[in-house]
């Protein structure tokens, strides 16, 4: 099993989940490279955790299909609206990398985002399901403990499982 961060910016929810589950592996992808050298030292510690640098549109077409049992879409940046990488092809690509019953989490703090967003899934694909905590939160008030979570709030959130 394979899970996939889209942005893990300088709040990684994958170390936290690679704990928990040393049978599964994870895949983050981030544009910023002064976030990757972040974490260097952490990441030399966990052999099923994997980083990369690069444009994530680029990046997931070369997937092979059905490759991840979840994807973490935590706090996608709303602005500037001409860099935003959510469109009808990108729900597509996620869509074919996912494993049946594969599901996507989504958090943002943007209502007009959010909605834009809902709308690219709304179709006989993907069928929203109730939130599921992730497995290393205490903290009941958070959702994802980021620090755009802390910064912002998880107002708005969302997870899609592809059904068919």
């Amino acid at each position: 099993m394979t899970e996939l961060e889209i942005g893990f910016g300088y709040s990684c929810v994958l170390f936290r989940l690679a704990k928990l589950h040393s049978d599964r592996n994870f895949i983050g992808i981030e544009i910023d490279s002064t976030r990757m050298r972040h974490y260097e030292n952490v990441l030399q510690k966990y052999s099923n955790v994997e980083l990369v640098v690069g444009n994530v549109k680029s990046f997931i077409i070369k997937l092979e299909s059905e490759s991840f049992c979840r994807i973490h879409i935590y706090f996608p940046t709303p602005l500037p609206r001409n860099q935003r990488y959510f469109n009808k092809n990108f729900v597509y690509e996620i869509y074919r990398i996912l494993e049946k019953d594969g599901a996507v989490k989504i958090v943002t703090d943007c209502l007009e985002y959010f909605n834009y967003i809902e709308k690219l899934f709304d179709n006989d694909n993907w069928m929203i399901v109730p939130w599921g905590k992730l497995e290393y939160i205490t903290n009941m008030h958070s959702i994802v403990e980021t620090d755009c979570e802390r910064k912002y709030g998880s107002r708005y959130y969302s997870e899609w499982r592809k059904i068919t």
